[in-house]
Parts: C-alpha cells; structure tokens; sequence
C-alpha cells in the first residue's frame, strides 16, 4: 500500500501559476473558451448537470501546482493538501486555467480534485494533459477514476484556505 507523501517524509514541488483571471464565466463558457481538441463524454455530461457555478468577480485565487513525485492515489492527495493547508482546484477554476493558459497543459498533466462527477461505475475526477511533441498542439480535458493511482509527473492544482 502506498503512503501519503507526509508519511514518506516527502516535500512536494510546488510552482505558482500567475495569470489567471477569475471572473463569473458560466462554467459552460469557459468549457468552450478552452478549444480543447477531446473532452470526455462523461465530463460533459456532468458538467451541465452541476449546479451553476461562478467565481467571484477578480477573485484573488494563488494557485499551485504540486508534484509529490511518487504515485499517489487521490485519496492521499487530498489528505496532504489538507495538511498544507490547501484545498483543491474545482473543475470550473481547471477551466479557466485551460481557457487562459493553454499551454500550460501541454507541459504538464494538471488533476483538479475539488470536483468529483460520479458515474455507474466510480466516482471520477478530472485533468487537463496535452502534447508538446514538435508539430503537436493537441490539448485533452479527461477524466479518471478516483482509485487511479496517478502518475509520479502528475501536477496537482491547490489554493491555498482561507
């Protein structure tokens, strides 16, 4: 059974994103605003059946990306970003990373764990990955099962609790 980075006396890497701008874009704008090149049906589906959402007008968000390194299931994500002091990014702040950088997910593969969508089979939780192959501009909103167990390049997105 794997550990909680805390347990494993792990420190993440953490950047900082900049540039993002929160404003009250339906959640359904901001899908369209990304021109991602696939969406996965489920994600689709379950994002119009959650209830409208939108931030705050210049809402002063600081977001991070952490990477712990080692795979790690949601499940100890979570638990480590609450030890930091940090909550997930929701799905709609995921969107308007990718509709405001969207190349950023071509560099790293970005899990958002503040929402999950709950389908026949699991509860699931979405990321933004892409390619940065030369010649390559192809850009992915997905989603994977909350017991994947993610990959040690993963990038997680947090802000920090008020």
């Amino acid at each position: 059974m794997l550990n909680g980075s805390a347990v494993l006396g792990l420190k993440p890497e953490v950047m900082p994103i900049d540039g993002v701008q929160f404003c009250e874009t339906p959640t359904l704008e901001l899908l369209a605003a990304g021109k991602y090149d696939f969406v996965s049906a489920g994600l689709e589906r379950g994002i119009t059946s959650l209830p409208a959402m939108r931030l705050p007008r210049n809402k002063d968000l600081k977001i991070q990306m952490l990477n712990f390194g080692v795979l790690m299931s949601s499940e100890q994500v979570c638990q480590d970003l609450l030890q930091m002091k940090l909550r997930p990014l929701t799905v709609h702040e995921l969107l308007a990373i990718g509709a405001q950088l969207p190349d950023l997910q071509k560099m790293f593969l970005i899990v958002a764990l503040g929402t999950s969508f709950s389908t026949v089979r699991c509860e699931r939780f979405a990321f933004l990955w892409g390619s940065s192959a030369p010649g390559s501009s192809l850009r992915y909103l997905c989603l994977n099962a909350a017991t994947f167990l993610w990959p040690s390049y993963a990038r997680f997105a947090a802000v920090t609790v008020a």
